[in-house]
């Protein structure tokens, strides 16, 4: 019998915890290369300073637009609210026959 696949799904790990690999080229006129995590996105650089740096730079962008995001929705969440809020007040503030 075959054994059945392994369905448990794998936990999402943040941009922010993932590794940044470089790899230097064997032949100089190469450019070295890095990579966040496991992600298909490379980077490259005449160095590997060079190369590290463009992946953080990545990173700490792709996070800042992750917290501006998260922020706008919070804002939304808190204008809908008092919308909300403002509704219930003006109709128990409203007169028995105008509701």
């Amino acid at each position: 019998m075959d054994s059945a696949p392994d369905d448990k799904p794998k936990a999402k790990v943040a941009w922010a915890d993932m590794r940044v690999r470089v790899w230097t080229p064997l032949d100089d006129r190469d450019p070295c290369i890095a990579m966040i995590g496991t992600a298909p996105v490379f980077f490259e650089g005449k160095t590997p300073l060079a190369a590290r740096r463009k992946a953080e730079e990545f990173r700490n962008e792709h996070l800042a637009k992750q917290e501006r995001a998260k922020a706008a929705a919070e804002a939304r969440l808190a204008g809908m609210a008092a919308a909300r809020e403002a509704r219930k007040a003006a109709k128990d503030a409203a007169p028995e026959g105008q509701q």
